[in-house]
């Protein structure tokens, strides 16, 4: 939309009508396209949010656990896990922890 408004506020610069004119996507299509990207952008970061702060998820439980242990390293306090608690994020130890 933008470069109708430049073509008629400046009529007299060349432009190059066979570029203007062979434009596919009118602004409506573009607008849509691009509120769909965003969208999904937006999709995927509740999403992640998600994942990333909700309990219910082995991801949040895990991260949890990673910051759990970087304050009780940090206090010289060592992190006492229940054996419910090791199962649950087990597999994500085994993983990701290099300690």
């Amino acid at each position: 939309m933008e470069y109708i408004l430049d073509i008629y506020s400046n009529p007299d610069k060349p432009w190059d009508w066979y570029w203007i004119s062979s434009n596919g996507l009118n602004y409506q299509q573009r607008y849509v396209l691009e509120a769909r990207r965003v969208l999904m952008a937006y999709r995927i970061q509740l999403h992640w949010r998600q994942c990333r702060y909700n309990p219910a998820y082995k991801m949040c439980r895990y991260l949890f656990y990673k910051r759990s242990k970087a304050i009780c390293d940090e206090f010289g306090q060592k992190l006492i896990l229940d054996d419910e608690t090791k199962e649950d994020i087990g597999d994500w130890l085994a993983r990701y922890d290099n300690n």
